[in-house]
């Protein structure tokens, strides 16, 4: 996507490394991670946001656009984060969803959604 001049936006907390650009400059790294709130998660040092609180934190640096694709893979956090994605809203702020689902192979689809 950055070969065809796209910005993109990258975040992982689990690499342990700080925000920051790549060259040459449209790649953007920020060492969060996607949750259905702001919180600090202890055991691993992870801060998570929610995706309305992480657009709402880079608007103020790059403007309210809209998000042209947007790709999820948080193992097993989308379970979370997929209904506050919904019931905030901010479904309407994204044009492509692309999202890596997990299943415990042990549960039901249905108590997947509990």
């Amino acid at each position: 996507m950055a070969r065809y001049g796209c910005q993109v936006y990258a975040f992982d907390p689990s690499m342990d490394m700080d925000h920051h650009n790549h060259s040459p400059g449209n790649v953007h790294f920020y060492n969060w991670g996607l949750g259905s709130r702001d919180e600090y998660e202890h055991h691993f040092n992870w801060t998570i946001h929610s995706l309305s609180s992480i657009y709402k934190k880079l608007s103020v640096r790059h403007g309210r656009r809209i998000i042209d694709y947007l790709k999820i893979d948080v193992e097993y956090s989308e379970w979370i984060a997929l209904p506050d994605i919904i019931a905030s809203g901010m479904l309407s702020n994204v044009r492509q969803l692309s999202m890596e689902v997990h299943l415990d192979k042990l549960l039901s689809l249905e108590q997947h959604f509990a």
